[in-house]
């Protein structure tokens, strides 16, 4: 029978413990919208994050940059560009990330 050793244990202990205790990400002023296609029924989850100073009652308009892969790439673009916009260097943008359909 074969033995299991302490390093084989505080590996299976340290993995087990992080996977329990992992949340998920959030995102300040991100939402996430399903877009529903009415030929094939399928759920595409988008992500859209608007800049601090968005509203939606205003004549303001702001580019937008299109992401696919969104479970990956939202939330590398939304850190990526925070502090170019905070700072001026780069044209505050709202980011979407369109998703593959749910269930596939």
């Amino acid at each position: 029978m074969p033995y299991i050793t302490f390093g084989t244990l505080l590996v299976y202990f340290i993995f087990l413990s992080t996977s329990v205790y992992c949340k998920s990400v959030e995102i300040p002023r991100s939402e996430t919208v399903s877009l529903i296609e009415k030929s094939t029924s399928r759920v595409y989850p988008l992500f859209i994050k608007t800049p601090r100073s968005y509203s939606p009652n205003t004549d303001k308009t702001y580019p937008v940059i299109y992401l696919t892969d969104a479970p990956y790439a939202f939330q590398l673009a939304s850190w990526a560009t925070r502090f170019p916009m905070s700072s001026g260097a780069m044209k505050k943008a709202i980011i979407v990330g369109i998703s593959y359909s749910k269930g596939e």
